[in-house]
This record gives structure tokens, C-alpha cells and sequence, in this order.
């Protein structure tokens, strides 16, 4: 790694922009597609008055993804090591700030959730991008966007608290998702029956780690047809069902899924809590790893770390 020989140390502003990167590599919409609702937006943003333009959140004019987003700290923060989490809340960025007063590498918290992290997220941005998969496994762009339904984010305590102390906070919700979402893509291109899919998942260290996968509906020796993952309203699953989708992997189940899946034929499969954002968020780390360096990471609030060769 020429970096190494250099001596140079990663930044945040470095690290925010490979990881701009990977996801408008992996993004399913394609180069051509992103590009198409970048220069969308900036058409928008010229339109507008000057008071609304100081208003509008000018970093969606580059960044696609609603949730990259640098919350605090300043571009230029060396970073030597990551604390990383799904779901970190005050009480994390507080042990960050402990663990850097005690002389470990803890420059940056790295988080998957944006709900504590709230200020300078785009809902809207992360609300189409999971539409848009969605529309992707067949189900019209119109109801789509009506299934996907975000949760409320919570107070900005964690963010407060991360000025206060100067822990510099990056979340990466989306590009974390495409990032599983590409790699699952590849891991189930040639599976025909159900057990083929249940074999892929368990054979994931991250599956191996947080539980065993379960096929709650439908038949192990089916035809597992297209598949689809990810977070899920229960309207979002149905309209997966009448869309003809033959496999869903989920970690929420909710109450009618079972119901709904048996209705329609659908084969459904309960994966372990945080498995497919971990998934995600280490084949990131990975990439960071073969792009920048070693780098220390401390696991926090659900991650699990798996390092895979790089």
C-alpha cells in the first residue's frame, strides 16, 4: 500500500469520499442513474429563490444517499481508528471519548443508524433509494414509495454530546446496505431451490455468529424464484408477495408476514438480528482496509466484526 510507505494517515473527509464512492459503484440504479438524479436535484436547487437555496442541504447536489453524512468533525481528522456500531447512542460516543483519553486509536465513530444522528440527514434521499429497490423486485415505483416507511429519529443528545466532547461521528446507513445488497446479489445469482439460499446465509460468518437462519414459510426444497432482503413494512412485504417475489429474507417479522406468505406462495426466511448490516458494514471496513491501510476497530452497540482477506 503506497500509503503506508508515505506515511500518510487516513482522513475523514478521505474516508467520506471512498465511501461515496463504493456506493455509487454498487448502487443497482447504475453511474448513468445516480448521475440522473444529481443533475435532477441541481436543475431544483437552480430554480429555487435565493432565501430557499440558503436553506436547501446543498451536499444532496453530490452525495445521493441521504445518510452519509459527516456529523461532526472536520474533514481533515486523522484517523488511525474506528469505533464502529449499528445502532450507537450517546452512550457510545461517551466510551469513544474514554476509550481516546486512554490512549486507544478511537478517532471516529462510524454508524450505521442515522435515528441518534439526525441534523443533517436527507429521509426523503434514504426513503426513494429503498423505494426504488423495491421497484426493482417488481413492485410499481408509485407503491413502492408508499411501503417504505421510516422510522421517527430519536433526540439529538447523541449528537450534542458529540460536539461537546469532539468525537468526530460519520453514519453510513445506505452505502451499507448497498454494499450487503451487492454481495447477497452475487451470492444467490445461480440458487435455484430454497435450501441453496439457506446454505449461502449460513454460510456467512456473520449468520454463523448471530444465530442460525429459518425458513418460517414456504418449502425447503422449492424453487426460491427472485429473492429480496431487507428492512420491510408489512404493506412493503405484501406488495413484494403480489409482485411475484418467490424468496424474502428478513430479520423483522412481523405479524401477518406468515400469513400473507403462505397466501401467495412466498418462501420466507427469518435471518438473526443485524446480520445483514453487519454483513454490509464489514465488507466495507474491508475495503477501507485494502484501500487505506490497517486500521484499529472497536466494536460497539449490535456490530459484530469479521475481517475476510483483502
Amino acid at each position: 500500500n503506497e500509503r503506508l510507505f508515505l506515511g500518510d494517515i487516513m482522513t475523514l473527509g478521505e474516508l467520506y469520499r471512498f465511501a461515496l464512492t463504493r456506493g455509487m459503484e454498487v448502487d443497482p440504479r447504475g453511474e448513468e442513474g445516480v448521475r440522473r438524479i444529481l443533475a435532477g436535484r441541481r436543475e431544483a436547487y437552480g430554480r429555487l429563490e435565493e432565501e430557499e437555496k440558503a436553506r436547501f442541504d446543498t451536499e444532496r447536489l453530490t452525495n445521493p444517499y441521504g445518510d452519509l453524512r459527516i456529523v461532526w468533525g472536520k474533514e481533515q481528522t486523522e484517523v488511525r481508528g474506528l469505533s464502529v456500531g449499528l445502532t450507537p447512542g450517546a452512550e457510545e460516543v461517551v466510551a469513544v471519548r474514554i476509550l481516546r483519553n486512554s490512549g486507544a486509536p478511537a478517532d471516529l465513530l462510524i454508524s450505521y443508524s442515522s435515528y441518534a444522528f439526525p441534523s443533517k440527514v436527507a429521509f426523503a434521499d434514504v426513503r426513494e433509494l429503498r423505494a426504488e429497490l423495491l421497484s426493482r423486485a417488481g413492485v410499481s415505483a408509485h407503491r413502492a414509495w408508499a411501503c417504505v416507511q421510516l422510522g421517527r429519529p430519536m433526540d439529538r443528545r447523541a449528537e450534542d454530546i458529540a460536539r461537546l466532547l469532539d468525537v468526530p461521528v460519520l453514519v453510513a446507513g445506505s452505502v451499507v446496505d448497498l454494499v450487503s445488497y451487492a454481495f447477497l446479489s452475487q451470492q444467490v445469482q445461480e440458487v435455484e431451490r430454497v435450501w441453496e439460499v439457506l446454505e449461502a446465509l449460513w454460510a456467512l460468518p456473520e449468520c454463523r455468529a448471530l444465530g442460525v437462519p429459518e425458513l418460517v414459510a414456504g418449502d425447503v426444497e422449492g424453487r426460491a424464484g427472485r429473492v429480496h432482503w431487507g428492512p420491510l413494512s408489512e404493506e412493503g412485504f405484501r406488495a413484494l408477495a403480489e409482485a411475484g417475489v418467490g424468496t424474502v429474507l428478513t430479520s423483522g417479522l412481523r405479524k401477518g408476514y406468515i400469513r400473507t406468505a403462505r397466501r401467495f406462495g412466498v418462501h420466507l426466511v427469518r435471518l438473526p438480528r443485524d446480520v445483514l448490516p453487519s454483513l454490509g458494514m464489514n465488507l466495507l471496513l474491508d475495503e477501507i482496509r485494502k484501500k487505506f491501510g490497517e486500521l484499529s476497530v472497536f466494536p460497539c452497540a449490535n456490530f459484530v466484526r469479521v475481517e475476510r482477506d483483502v
